[in-house]
C-alpha cells in the first residue's frame, strides 16, 4: 500500500498518528510511523505489548507528548504475530472499529520483512558466536601441541566435539521434536564442556534421575546446556564447580538449571549480559543471546537468578514425556492466555503440545496422536481453516475459544 493510500485511510478513520511495532525476543522494534509526531507509547504498552490499552482524553492530557500534540484519545491494539499498532486521534472518545482493526492486521501482520530479517540476523549472530568460540579453542589447543600427548589430544577433541554439537544444533533447529533420555545427554554435554574448558581438575555435579525423559528440541537443549556450562566453568572456583540439576515442576514440565559459585551479577550486570551484542569481553557478545534463543526454541523463558557474591543460576523448562497421557494440541499466539490454558489442561491430566505455527500444529496433531485440538480465536487465515478441517478429517475434536472460561 502506498503512503498516500494509508494517509487517506487514516483521515477517513479519524486517526492522527499511527505507529507499528513488532516484539522480537522480548523487545519492541518499530516497523514504521505515519501521521503526526506524538512520541513513544507509554511504558505499559512496551512492557505488556500483548494487552490492549485505551487512553481517554484525561489520561492523554497527563502525557506531555500527547498533550503537546493535541491528542484526545490513544489506543494500543495487539494485532497478532507479535505486531501491535499505536494510534492517536484529535477526536475525544475515538475508537477504531473492527473493520479498521482487520485492515491493520492485513496490512502489518504478514510476517513483516523487518521481523524476518531481525530473527535471521539474530540466529546468524548466535551461531557465529558459538562456532567462533569453539574453533578458537581448537586452534589454541593445536598451537600448544608438541608431543601430541593423549591429554592434549583429549582437550582438542573436546573443543572440536563441542563445536560440532553447536553447529548441528543450529543446522537441525527445525527438525521435528522427539522424546529423549535426559541424563545421558547431560553427561555427554558435561564431558564436552569440561574438555573444552581445558583446565585440569574441573568438576561438574549432576543431579538428574535416570527416569527423566523429555520431549522437545534436543538440539536446542544441547545448545542451552553447552553455553550455560561454558559460562559457569569460566567463573567457578576449582573447589566448587558448577551444578547441573533437573527437577519435575509437578505439572508435566521438567526444569533444567545450571548453577555456578562465581561472583554473581548485579541487576545492571544481568541487563548488560543479556543484551544482544553487548555481553562478553573480547567476544561477539552473543553468547547469552544464544542461550535465550535456545530457551525460546524449547518453548520456555530463560530464567536467571543471581546476586553479587551469590553465584548465578540459569534455567529453562522442557516438557516431560507423555507417559500414556492423552495429547492436546493448543494453538494460541497470546502468551499469557496460552500459559493459563496449558496449566488448566495439565491439571486435568492432559499432555499438551503448544506449537508456534499452524504448520507445526498440523504435524504435531498426526505425529503425536492428538485426542483434541484447541484453537484460539484470532489465529485467523486459510491455514487455520486447514487445521480445523484436517482435525475433522482425522475425527479429532477441535474447539475454538476466546477465553479460559470457554474450555
Amino acid at each position: 500500500m502506498h503512503s498516500t493510500d494509508l494517509s487517506a485511510w487514516m483521515k477517513a478513520q479519524g486517526v492522527a498518528s499511527l505507529s507499528a511495532f513488532v516484539s522480537i525476543r522480548g523487545r519492541l522494534e518499530r516497523l514504521g510511523e505515519w501521521g503526526a509526531p506524538v512520541g513513544e507509547p507509554p511504558h505499559t504498552c512496551q512492557s505488556s505489548p500483548h494487552l490492549p490499552l485505551i487512553l481517554s482524553r484525561v489520561e492523554c492530557m497527563r502525557l506531555a507528548e500527547l498533550r503537546a500534540a493535541g491528542q484526545q484519545t490513544a489506543q494500543w491494539i495487539p494485532l497478532g504475530e507479535g505486531v501491535a499498532a499505536w494510534l492517536t486521534s484529535f477526536e475525544s472518545g475515538f475508537r477504531l472499529n473492527e473493520s479498521g482493526v482487520l485492515f491493520l492486521r492485513l496490512l502489518l501482520c504478514d510476517r513483516s520483512n523487518a521481523e524476518a530479517e531481525a530473527v535471521a540476523t539474530s540466529r546468524a549472530n548466535t551461531a557465529a558466536h558459538d562456532i567462533r568460540n569453539q574453533l578458537s579453542l581448537a586452534l589454541l589447543r593445536l598451537e600448544r601441541l608438541e608431543g601430541c600427548s593423549d591429554e592434549s589430544l583429549r582437550s582438542l577433541r573436546g573443543a572440536l566435539r563441542a563445536g560440532r554439537s553447536m553447529c548441528n544444533s543450529f543446522l537441525e533447529s527445525g527438525i521435528a521434536h522427539d522424546e529423549f533420555a535426559l541424563r545421558p545427554l547431560l553427561e555427554e554435554e558435561i564431558r564436552s564442556a569440561i574438555d573444552s574448558a581445558g583446565s585440569a581438575g574441573l568438576r561438574v555435579a549432576l543431579k538428574c534421575s535416570s527416569e527423566f525423559v523429555a520431549y522437545g528440541d534436543e538440539a536446542a537443549l544441547r545448545r542451552f546446556t553447552q553455553n550455560a556450562l561454558l559460562n559457569a566453568l569460566s567463573v567457578s572456583p576449582l573447589t566448587t564447580g558448577p551444578r547441573v540439576e533437573v527437577a519435575s515442576t509437578g505439572n508435566g514440565l521438567l526444569r533444567l538449571s545450571v548453577t555456578d559459585a562465581g561472583p554473581g551479577m548485579s541487576a545492571r550486570g544481568v541487563e548488560r549480559a543479556y543484551t544482544s551484542g553487548a555481553s562478553g569481553v573480547g567476544s561477539t557478545g552473543f553468547g547469552t543471546d544464544s542461550m535465550s534463543q535456545a530457551a525460546s526454541d524449547l518453548g520456555s523463558s530463560l530464567k536467571v537468578s543471581t546476586g553479587q557474591g551469590a553465584g548465578t543460576r540459569v534455567s529453562v523448562e522442557i516438557q516431560g514425556a507423555r507417559d500414556g497421557k492423552p495429547v492436546a494440541v493448543v494453538l494460541d499466539r497470546d502468551p499469557v492466555r496460552r500459559t493459563a490454558v496449558l496449566k488448566e489442561l495439565r491439571e486435568e491430566g492432559w499432555w499438551c503440545a503448544a506449537p508456534s505455527s499452524v504448520e507445526a500444529a498440523l504435524g504435531a496433531m498426526e505425529r503425536l496422536g492428538a485426542a483434541q485440538v484447541l484453537v484460539a480465536r484470532g489465529c485467523s487465515g486459510s491455514s487455520t481453516t486447514e487445521l480445523i478441517e484436517t482435525s475433522g478429517d482425522l475425527d479429532i475434536p477441535c474447539r475454538e475459544y476466546s477465553c479460559l472460561a470457554e474450555l
